[in-house]
C-alpha cells in the first residue's frame, strides 16, 4: 500500500497548513502520543527543529517481545510533504548512529499523528513495525507523565553517552525539550536536572542553568554537588558576592561529609578573591 492510500485526502490538505503556520500544536515543547504497541513523542527544539522519539513497534503480547525497538527521527519538510531522517540515538534498548535519509512520511493535526515506513528500519528487529496512526495523550491523561518519564529516561541515556564523547550540545538537543516542559509542569527528577543544568554550564548557557540547579537544592537539599554548581554557575556570569554564599555551604556539607580532601581547588581560590 502506497503512501496515497494510507493517508486521507482531508488529511493532507489540511496537516500542510497546521505544519507551517503553527509548528508547536503541543501542549508546550513535548507532544506524545500512542497506539495499541507504540509510543511517540513529537519535540519541538530550537530554531524549529523538531524530532520524534519512538519506542515499542512490536504487536506480541506482553509487556515486551523481541521486536520492540526504540528509535530517533529528525524531521524535515520539503515540498509541501514532511519527511524523517534517522538520528543517532543511544539507549539501554537501542544503540546505533544510522542516519540513513527518509526513512518515514509524517503527517499531524492537533489530535494524532500518522506515520509510514515504506522500507524496515536497519536498526529494529524484524517484525518491528511503526506506521499507523498514533492518538495524543493529554496531559491530564493517567498514562501522560509514565510515558513522558520512560521517553526521558531514554533522551537522558543518550544525552549522557554524547556528553562524555565530549558532544555537549547534542547531549543538550536530546534533552531541552523535556526539560523545558519538565520545569513548566513540575516533572522532577534529580540526576537528570542536575546533569542538565551541568550541560547547559559547560555550554557557556550557565545564567539558564541556574533554574534546574535551584529546582535541585528545592528538592534534594542533601545533594552536595548542587551547590557547587550553582556556585560555578553564579561565578560565570559574574554574581561573585552570590557564588561565594554557595561555595561556602558546599565546603561547610563536604566538610561535614569528611571530603575536604575532594573539595576542588578553585572553591579555594574564589572564596578567598
Amino acid at each position: 500500500m502506497n503512501f496515497n492510500q494510507r493517508f486521507s485526502p482531508l488529511m493532507r490538505k489540511s496537516v500542510q497548513l497546521i505544519f507551517l503556520l503553527s509548528p508547536v500544536v503541543a501542549n508546550g515543547n513535548v507532544t506524545i502520543y500512542k497506539n495499541d504497541y507504540s509510543v511517540l513523542a513529537y519535540e519541538d527544539g530550537q530554531d524549529n527543529v523538531a524530532t520524534l522519539t519512538l519506542f515499542g513497534g512490536s504487536n506480541d503480547a506482553g509487556a515486551s517481545s523481541p521486536a520492540d525497538c526504540t528509535v530517533k527521527l529528525a524531521l524535515k519538510h520539503k515540498k509541501g510533504t514532511w519527511s524523517a531522517d534517522l538520528a543517532p540515538f543511544h539507549t539501554e534498548l537501542m544503540d546505533y548512529d544510522d542516519v540513513s535519509r527518509d526513512v518515514a512520511l509524517i503527517e499531524r493535526d492537533r489530535q494524532q499523528m500518522r506515520l509510514y515506513f515504506p522500507e524496515p528500519l536497519s536498526v529494529c528487529p524484524l517484525g518491528t513495525e511503526f506506521s499507523g496512526d498514533y492518538k495524543k495523550i493529554e496531559m491530564n491523561d493517567a498514562s501522560f507523565k509514565d510515558n513522558f518519564n520512560v521517553l526521558l529516561a531514554m533522551n537522558y541515556y543518550s544525552a549522557i553517552s554524547e556528553a562524555r564523547g565530549g558532544k555537549t550540545e547534542q547531549a543538550i538537543t536530546y534533552l531541552e525539550p523535556y526539560m523545558k516542559e519538565s520545569l513548566r509542569n513540575n516533572i522532577y527528577n534529580m540526576a537528570v536536572y542536575n546533569d542538565y543544568g551541568y550541560f547547559l554550564q559547560e555550554a557557556g548557557r550557565a545564567e539558564e542553568s541556574i533554574s534546574y540547579f535551584e529546582k535541585v537544592i528545592e528538592k534534594n537539599p542533601g545533594r552536595i554537588v548542587v551547590y557547587l554548581n550553582m556556585a560555578d554557575s553564579y561565578w560565570l556570569i559574574g554574581e561573585k558576592i552570590t557564588a561565594k554564599s554557595y561555595y561556602a555551604h558546599y565546603k561547610k556539607l563536604m566538610s561535614k561529609a569528611g571530603k575536604n580532601n575532594l573539595i576542588p581547588l578553585r572553591v579555594i581560590h574564589r572564596f578567598n578573591e
